[in-house]
């Protein structure tokens, strides 16, 4: 690895958890680092898909923090269930990716005025 891109905690409760970004050559490939106990030790996270350049940003659910994105600078959203052990690829590609955030959102539902029950 010839650099670190970024190191971003992602445990809101206990901050242990720690990732990574990793890079060969900047911008040529691109791996995820994961540390469970804040930093002393690091392994590899398994990408199932090979991401399409460096991967920029790490976002974490507030409520779920085993539930994590990241996103790579030419549109790749990668999605992690396990606190980041496993990373799979989502099925839509964007524009680049630059910062992953969570946004609360409750739907208003009601019934339309000439619905029927």
């Amino acid at each position: 690895m010839y650099y670190t891109r970024t190191v971003q905690a992602v445990d809101p409760q206990g901050v242990q958890l720690l990732l990574a970004i990793g890079d060969g050559t900047p911008g040529t490939r691109s791996r995820i680092y994961r540390s469970g106990d804040r930093g002393a030790t690091w392994s590899a996270a398994t990408l199932h898909t090979a991401p399409n350049s460096t991967v920029w940003a790490f976002g974490a659910h507030a409520s779920d923090p085993s539930l994590l994105f990241a996103g790579t600078k030419y549109g790749h959203l990668l999605r992690s269930t396990d606190a980041g052990r496993s990373w799979f690829k989502e099925w839509r590609d964007f524009s680049e990716i630059a910062a992953v955030a969570w946004t609360p959102f409750e739907a208003p539902v009601r019934a339309h005025p000439q619905s029927i029950n």
